[in-house]
């Protein structure tokens, strides 16, 4: 603890006078701006307002006391803080307070490890950072992020003008100005944590691989435990013949897109260096079942993509053990660590017979997946046409040169292309009529049974009705031809509409 706390010192606290004031003012910049952007973000919360600002506080401080923690949970909770079905956030969600939590007590730490290093002591004798291998050099690194940082702004500039200007909401649609901030959000926290993950490299490079890599596990193990609830609540386990495809606890996803593909695609090779890595044998056996588990995940998605991208990466990791041991070998044939443990052979083994069984069950036991591989071709025309159709989009040379606008697709897809429009959106609106609301003797069974009273939609007549209970996002209810209006305390009748 004492050597990496010095470690950080003098990363945190080396460099000339100029260096370390400039590196003190934009950590407490940063440190500040993310506390406030988090505890406001926690405040104006719909459902738990005073709970996650108490949270965030708590979690920021914890942060800052163990500054390597964040590497464990913020994986593990990656695939679990989103509760936008009842929140009806789109544009931010709880992740976006997890990590800001993170990032101010990150970087109120590295500011407090300046002042405390002193910034107006001698450069005379001033301890310079320890690079590591792992850490690319500054120019190097300062460059790229550089490079990032003005393309990614010039195309937030683009999609917040293309949308008509500023406007902000707290329920905002993919087709609003936020939608743009939504996208670039992940680019800017990307570019904070790259001082904090180079000063964690710089502690202790394989102590925090380690943390990172037990924290991607624990969120596999958190998507494949809701993909079993998932399954077991739908199709069933067994059933690989409906037309089902796993989702898990990706809500993003009610749109298309494939956020749980992408995620088992890079989380599995770290299941498979866990395996090769571990030695104690009720840790493996614990592995083993969340291996299996994962493979049950993936093959359920249905998704010929994630099958490739699982298959390719993880031969390619056998492949690189085997040249590695082939290498060793050579080198000293006695060198301990190049044949595997007795148990984990045979462990192995079982784990193998267990997967191919696994993978025969899905593939050949039902129908569905023969199905889809028999239509490949024909949706592989139906990709191209839609590609064909977004470069369509591209009408200028500016368009050409800087796109359309980060966060714009789906606004101009909906726009522009036959049968591209958006199915719906529920969105709250209160109007003043010039009369009392009719009385209907009509009930709701999803407003729990009191009278509303239906009117046809002034703006637009599409579907309305207060709904289900997360009415502030997107709507399963059945939908009806018109708007169904309902007083409140001061008599001004309410709408929810579709539209």
């Amino acid at each position: 603890m004492s050597r990496s706390l010095g470690i950080e010192r003098r990363f945190f606290g080396g460099g000339s006078r100029a260096h370390r004031l400039a590196r003190l003012t934009l950590a407490s910049a940063a440190a500040l701006a993310c506390s406030g952007l988090g505890a406001w973000l926690a405040w104006n919360h719909p459902l738990w307002p005073a709970s996650l600002l108490a949270g965030f506080v708590a979690w920021g401080l914890t942060v800052a006391y163990w500054p390597r923690l964040w590497l464990v949970v913020v994986p593990a909770a990656l695939p679990l803080l989103n509760f936008s079905p009842w929140t009806g956030w789109l544009v931010f969600e709880e992740f976006d307070i997890l990590l800001l939590g993170v990032l101010a007590g990150n970087y109120a730490r590295a500011a407090a490890l300046t002042c405390r290093r002193g910034i107006w002591v001698s450069d005379r004798g001033t301890a310079q950072p320890q690079g590591g291998r792992l850490v690319a050099p500054d120019w190097a690194l300062a460059s790229l992020v550089l490079g990032l940082l003005v393309s990614s702004l010039l195309a937030l500039w683009r999609g917040i003008a293309d949308a008509g200007g500023w406007s902000f909401d707290w329920f905002a649609g993919y087709s609003a100005a936020l939608n743009s901030v939504r996208v670039f959000k992940s680019v800017a926290y990307v570019l904070l944590l790259i001082p904090i993950i180079r000063a964690a490299m710089r502690r202790n490079a394989e102590r925090s691989l380690q943390l990172l890599g037990s924290g991607v596990l624990a969120g596999l193990a958190v998507v494949c435990a809701a993909v079993l609830w998932e399954r077991y609540a739908f199709p069933g386990l067994s059933d690989f013949s409906n037309r089902y495809r796993t989702t898990a606890l990706f809500w993003e996803m009610h749109v298309g897109g494939a956020a749980i593909d992408a995620y088992i695609a890079m989380t599995l090779p770290f299941m498979v260096w866990a395996l090769v890595a571990v030695r104690r044998p009720v840790v493996w056996a614990g592995l083993a079942l969340l291996s299996v588990a994962a493979v049950y995940a993936v093959l359920t998605t249905f998704s010929r993509g994630v099958y490739l991208a699982v298959a390719v990466p993880c031969a390619g990791l056998a492949a690189l053990w085997w040249l590695r041991c082939i290498a060793a070998h050579r080198t000293d044939p006695f060198a301990p660590g190049l044949r595997p443990l007795p148990w984990k052979r045979i462990g192995g083994t079982v784990l193998a017979g267990v997967l191919l069984m696994e993978v025969g069950s899905v593939l050949i036991g039902g129908s569905y997946m023969a199905e889809r591989i028999g239509v490949a071709d024909r949706d592989m025309a139906k990709r191209l046409a839609h590609w064909r159709d977004g470069l369509a989009l591209l009408t200028t040379p500016t368009d050409w040169l800087l796109g359309i606008g980060l966060g714009r697709l789906p606004a101009h897809y909906a726009r522009q292309v036959d049968r591209g429009e958006f199915s719906g959106m529920v969105t709250w609106q209160q109007e003043r009529c010039a009369g009392p609301p009719q009385a209907s003797s009509h009930r709701s069974a999803q407003h729990g049974g009191s009278p509303v009273s239906p009117t046809r939609h002034p703006w637009r007549g599409r579907a309305a009705s207060r709904g289900s209970p997360d009415f502030r996002g997107r709507s399963r209810m059945r939908p009806w031809r018109a708007c169904l209006d309902w007083p409140d305390a001061s008599n001004s009748p309410r709408q929810v509409g579709i539209g």
